[in-house]
């Protein structure tokens, strides 16, 4: 396909690709398990999730069936801000440790990308 091919020796010229090509990367660093609080951080990430609007729709039918539209005008903005103060402490949490986990990924997948689709005189 061309245009991946395009798209591939453009990447190729960048710092980023030429940086993916020269450099070994390990991908070692994933074989080791994380630590605790890399899992904290994924739990309370999921849970933030379930939190957010689940909980929200979980308000207004309560609402609806205990007749009561403030569970639905307090509960639904504060059940709500609980998934965003979740979602920022499992961030917190993950940190440094996610980025290096997504560098080193994205910098094997642009490598892998180029070898397969850059023009073959340009890249080795």
């Amino acid at each position: 396909m061309p245009f991946l091919k395009k798209i591939a020796d453009r990447v190729a010229r960048t710092e980023y690709g030429r940086k993916a090509l020269e450099e070994e990367i390990d991908l070692g660093y994933f074989k080791q398990a994380p630590p605790p609080k890399v899992i904290i951080g994924l739990v309370l990430l999921g849970l933030s999730y379930l939190i957010g609007w689940p909980a929200v729709g979980l308000c207004g039918i309560l609402a609806v069936y205990y007749h009561e539209p403030l569970i639905l005008i307090i509960g639904g903005p504060v059940t709500y801000g609980l998934s965003w103060a979740v979602f920022g402490i499992s961030m917190l949490l993950l940190g440094m440790h996610s980025y290096k986990g997504v560098d080193l990924i994205s910098r094997y997948m642009i490598r892998v990308f180029i070898k397969k689709h850059a023009d073959k005189s340009g890249v080795d």
